[in-house]
């Protein structure tokens, strides 16, 4: 009988060669997402208003609504508080009016009110 030959499958360079592309590419990837802070003069500029939101039951939601509110361009933070039932959102009212802040979270179905200033207070 002949003795079959074992094939010995990817070679250790093939293998690093996979993974160092694919921990680049996630590298990339996680480098995309950043959201480029605001300059100095920006910051100095920027408002904060309280946008209540009624709808939000579980941590998903505001999570949700979190991710929303800071995807849009001109948003520097975001804080959303599910036991207060709303949004502290810190933006450049240059680049966007707290009507898009309110028209984002009724897009995701919940029920935002009109935003109120809110106090110097920063946000961590």
């Amino acid at each position: 009988m002949m003795a079959r030959k074992r094939h010995a499958g990817p070679t250790i360079a093939v293998l690093a060669a996979v993974l160092l592309g694919t921990l680049g590419l996630a590298a990339t990837a996680c480098n995309r997402q950043e959201t480029p802070r605001p300059s100095a003069a920006e910051e100095a500029n920027m408002k904060t208003v309280i946008i209540p939101i009624e709808g939000m039951s579980c941590s998903a939601c505001a999570a949700r609504v979190k991710k929303a509110l800071t995807s849009i361009d001109g948003v520097s933070d975001v804080e959303v508080n599910l036991a207060d039932r709303n949004a502290r959102v810190r933006f450049a009212p240059c680049k966007l009016s707290s009507d898009r802040l309110v028209g984002a979270v009724n897009g995701l179905g919940y029920h935002a009110s009109a935003p109120a200033e809110a106090a110097s207070k920063e946000i961590k």
